[in-house]
């Protein structure tokens, strides 16, 4: 996995980390957190497993890695992407991926595969901060067709961006 486009955001949630690490950062809220994005429908969950990771979740791909007897959390779903590209002329993209979690470290990996050949990690790790609130910070890496580089990297940042700032709406 070599990215080719990649962003970084972070939001503070008014709520403690125990009330915003099991709806964002766990299998609870995960339908609720890709509904939000105006990019996002028909979501669906499949199996749910468990996956070992040698060393941290923080720097593993877990999406195609075998099932556990223990480890971490994994949820597989899928969902569809409509990108809106012209007046009138919309992309339909399938999307299937897993999400995992680790809730000593208060860490969770997201991982997906369309139908148009991206791939997407977003790591997600979550910060009590003094007074209360509870700081998401979050990472894509992605990789897809290289031309489709350019508009991807912006509609990546963008939507980021936007979803993240809805965050604090699950509470």
């Amino acid at each position: 996995f070599k990215p080719n486009f990649s962003c970084e955001y972070s939001v503070t949630i008014p709520q403690p980390l125990s009330t915003t690490f099991p709806i964002l950062g766990t299998d609870q809220g995960l339908e609720r957190v890709i509904s939000l994005s105006y990019l996002a429908s028909d979501f669906t969950t499949l199996d749910k497993d468990t996956v070992t990771v040698e060393g941290k979740l923080f720097d593993a791909s877990v999406r195609t890695a075998p099932y556990s007897n223990s480890g971490f959390p994994r949820q597989a779903f899928i969902f569809k992407e409509t990108i809106k590209i012209l007046p009138g002329f919309n992309l339909h993209i399938g999307v299937q991926g897993t999400f995992t979690w680790d809730e000593e470290q208060h860490v969770s990996l997201y991982e997906i595969l369309t139908d148009k050949g991206v791939v997407v990690r977003k790591l997600r790790w979550f910060e009590a901060v003094d007074d209360g609130t509870t700081r998401v910070r979050e990472r894509i890496d992605g990789q897809c067709p290289r031309l489709l580089q350019g508009l991807t990297q912006k509609m990546a940042r963008d939507a980021h961006k936007a979803h993240m700032d809805s965050y604090h709406t699950l509470f």
